[in-house]
């Protein structure tokens, strides 16, 4: 995969994932179906198996709480139908990335386009180990990624991986998820 956008859209991020066939790069995509007085609700879409819509359950009461501490005023998801696209993932390890592009859709700004992340969160928003990050950082370099977020509890397990494959990444590793927030958000891209 190749960068499918120019600019990364509104509503979007990219997932480092893990499948049969190794790591996966992909997007995950929130849209705006409808919106009106307290009719607040998430649409899962995609190949979501029972796993997958309990991770989408816990990113959006995440961005939800989140939204209310960063912009207190903005009442978007407690205002709106929203849909979110999942393609190809039956990974826990994309919540960060889900959260991400809910609060892209819901502050309407775009998530840096060279960003992709991979994080389990728990409902406080605290980021939680995960596997496979040999092969979603094989991923990541295939498809022309420059910076990453990793759990900080996989610090080692990067570190272990052979400097070839670390060469020229802005790796950035986490434990909540308030600092994804910032560079997420918060940086010129």
């Amino acid at each position: 995969m190749q960068y499918w956008y120019w600019q990364t859209p509104i509503g979007v991020a990219m997932a480092l994932s893990w499948t049969s066939r190794g790591g996966l790069t992909s997007y995950m995509e929130t849209s705006f179906v409808d919106q009106g007085e307290a009719i607040g609700c998430l649409y899962v879409m995609g190949q979501v198996g029972e796993e997958t819509h309990s991770t989408a359950c816990t990113a959006y009461k995440v961005a939800h709480q989140i939204l209310l501490k960063k912009q207190p005023e903005n009442n978007f998801f407690a205002n709106s139908m929203l849909c979110l696209h999942l393609p190809r993932v039956n990974d826990a390890s994309t919540v960060c990335t889900m959260i991400t592009s809910l609060l892209s859709l819901a502050m309407k700004k775009a998530v840096r386009r060279d960003l992709a992340m991979s994080g389990k969160v728990t409902l406080t928003g605290n980021i939680l180990g995960i596997g496979r990050v040999k092969e979603k950082t094989i991923s990541a370099r295939k498809n022309r990624v420059k910076t990453i977020i990793f759990p900080e509890a996989n610090r080692r397990d990067f570190d272990e991986l052979p400097n070839n494959l670390k060469e020229g990444l802005d790796v950035h590793f986490f434990d909540e998820y308030d600092q994804i927030f910032v560079l997420a958000f918060n940086s010129d891209h």
